[in-house]
């Protein structure tokens, strides 16, 4: 019984060190929270702080340039 627990012991500490992330949150700000948009209207949004590249998966709702 000990040997079970010490192994589901040691599983646990490497799934709990392992799952951790030192990867550092981004942070992005736009200039306005909120923009409603009729069709065929166009609107250039500015970003501000960690601002990586900007895309759409659907080109019909919105396009990025």
């Amino acid at each position: 019984m000990q040997k079970v627990f010490l192994i589901l012991a040691a599983m646990l500490s490497a799934f709990a060190f392992t799952s951790c992330s030192s990867d550092d949150d981004s942070t992005v700000s736009l200039a306005e929270s909120a923009v409603t948009l009729k069709v065929d209207e166009n609107k250039q949004l500015k970003a501000s702080g960690d601002v990586k590249k900007w895309g759409s998966e659907n080109e019909f709702i919105a396009s990025v340039s």
